[in-house]
């Protein structure tokens, strides 16, 4: 009934950190006569039997060395056993003495990725050539690879797997299964189109069109709504104009001929004449054409009198009094008179014109001079140095009106060589013939004159010859 009590410090079997031993020995008739009662961490327990070999000695107290099969230890497998499809996973197996893989594999690993589930082994020989059958069985879950089409119209939203989707294509995403494994998903995604479009078109004035089975005949901008095909609502607008049809009249005074832009024809006539052409549209209209058509007047015919003295009336005229005349002349003057007459002094003198003008066609010009026929002043006037009044019609007068060629009063007095005075006149008296003041004829000889005008003297001698 002895008994001897020791603490030994651990780690031990099973995670203890110390062990209190009492070993005694009990009256037993069994092949064992000790006993150990362990008291572990201060909690008595019942004896133990950890190396399994049926008695309770000190290799139970031993920290069994994985793999030592040789000490009654099991051999240690590790290792993921279950893995996704495509994955791959290493085995190990920890036991002292050899390791040999039923796929020939020696060692204690071996790196195996299996498209299903599969069971692996290995034969474990110690070195005093006890052996022991280990298996391993790893187990492959599926990946998954799927394509998923979905339809949707346009300007809708494809909801799939919590991500919002509007354009057409090819979408992944990753899943996880129930046990974890990534698996990919496709989102085949068709988008039909809605349409929202605008038909434009045009007709002409008094036309009509069918659209989408209506008849339109005024301008409008219609939306029809409708659906595709595919069942996408979409909307078309009908933008109808309306071009107008054209009715032009035209009303053109024209001078001898006009040619008309619209048909390129030339007319010479009066008259209405009409054109029908398409407009910038496309659109039948008419053109009509209401022609004056006016000859040009001939230039007119004019006279005109010679006033001898400023200040004598003047006659201008047309011959033809067939139009509307016109006239022009000097200082401004104008006129529409076929005849007119009026006082004329040197100012006036020059050109004066005239034209018909009818229906605003213009005939050519005409003209006449206007001169006064006595316009000399004193200092132009030229006077004579001989008579011969022998009746000859040659030089037998002197009129001094003539030869001055002025209608200024004067006075014209004759000497003769000794002084006396024979002749006298005026503007107003007869011209001078070879005879005295007393009506008797003068001897043949030279005289003197005095020709005197507003104050003015012009003096000289004349011969008289008979």
């Amino acid at each position: 009934g002895g008994q001897l009590n020791m603490t030994l410090t651990g780690p031990w079997a099973g995670g203890l950190n110390y062990v209190d031993i009492m070993v005694y020995n009990f009256p037993s008739t069994g092949a064992n006569p000790y006993g150990l009662f362990l008291v572990a961490d201060g909690s008595a327990t019942d004896n133990i039997d950890s190396d399994g070999d049926g008695i309770s000695d000190l290799n139970d107290l031993c920290v069994c060395e994985p793999g030592n099969l040789a000490n009654g230890c099991a051999a240690v497998l590790s290792g993921n056993q279950v893995i996704c499809q495509g994955d791959s996973t290493t085995l190990t197996i920890t036991a002292s003495g050899t390791i040999a893989w039923n796929n020939g594999t020696n060692g204690p690993s071996i790196t195996v990725a299996p498209l299903s589930t599969t069971t692996y082994s290995a034969i474990v020989t110690t070195s005093n050539g006890v052996q022991n059958n280990i298996n391993a069985t790893v187990t492959v879950h599926p990946v998954f690879t799927d394509t998923v089409s979905q339809i949707i119209c346009q300007g809708d939203t494809a909801i799939f797997n919590g991500n919002n989707y509007l354009q057409a294509g090819y979408f992944l995403d990753s899943l996880q299964t129930i046990h974890g494994c990534d698996s990919l998903v496709t989102l085949h995604l068709i988008v039909n189109p809605s349409y929202n479009d605008t038909v434009t078109t045009s007709i002409c004035d008094n036309d009509s069109i069918s659209f989408q089975g209506t008849t339109f005949t005024d301008a409008v901008i219609y939306p029809f709504n409708y659906n595709t095909i595919n069942g996408c609502d979409s909307i078309i607008v009908l933008n109808l104009s309306v071009n107008p049809t054209f009715s032009i009249t035209e009303n053109v005074a024209i001078c001898d001929n006009y040619l008309w832009p619209v048909n390129n024809q030339n007319y010479t006539q009066s008259g209405t004449y009409t054109a029908n052409f398409n407009s910038v549209n496309n659109c039948d209209s008419i053109h009509t054409l209401n022609l004056q058509v006016t000859q040009t007047p001939s230039a007119p015919v004019l006279i005109a009198n010679f006033p001898k003295c400023p200040g004598d009336n003047l006659t201008i005229s047309s011959v033809n009094e067939n139009y509307p005349i016109f006239w022009t002349g000097p200082n401004g003057y104008t006129s529409t008179n076929y005849t007119n007459t009026f006082p004329l002094f040197p100012e006036e003198t020059g050109t004066y014109s005239a034209y018909f003008n009818l229906n605003n066609c213009i005939s050519p010009s005409a003209s006449v001079i206007a001169a006064i026929e006595f316009d000399k002043t004193f200092d132009d006037s030229e006077f004579p140095n001989v008579i011969t009044p022998n009746d000859d019609n040659i030089n037998d007068v002197l009129n001094i009106s003539e030869y001055a060629m002025t209608c200024i009063a004067f006075n014209l007095n004759i000497f003769n060589r000794w002084g006396n005075l024979v002749y006298s006149s005026t503007e107003t008296s007869a011209p001078f013939d070879g005879k005295a003041s007393n009506g008797l004829a003068l001897p043949a000889g030279v005289y003197f004159y005095k020709f005197i005008v507003e104050g003015k003297v012009k003096s000289g001698f004349i011969h008289l010859v008979e």
